[in-house]
């Protein structure tokens, strides 16, 4: 059985399986949560460059992320997506603030 040894690997056999797509809305409310104390503007952008910073060490495309997390996005919403609502809903009335 084929067991993935880097990120890469792991992001490349992602699977949409209700574990994996409860520690994904898990993880992302938990960043959101540790961000929000700074200004909408500096969140937005830390988050970012957090991301871009971690997919260059990666060498991985940034564009393919941010397909995959697309996929994941519409994978997890729904009936079960109340964190990806909740992010949705902050970013709406917080986010959008001065």
């Amino acid at each position: 059985m084929y067991t993935p040894r880097t990120t890469a690997d792991h992001l490349s056999h992602f699977g949409c399986t209700p574990g994996d797509m409860q520690a994904l809305r898990n993880t992302s409310f938990a960043v959101l949560n540790r961000v929000q104390d700074a200004k909408p503007s500096v969140q937005l952008l830390a988050t970012a460059v957090a991301l871009r910073a971690m997919a260059e060490s990666l060498n991985l495309n940034l564009s393919d992320l941010m397909q995959q997390a697309s996929n994941v996005l519409r994978a997890a919403d729904g009936p079960f997506g109340t964190h990806i609502q909740a992010i949705r809903d902050y970013a709406a009335g917080e986010l959008r603030r001065a």
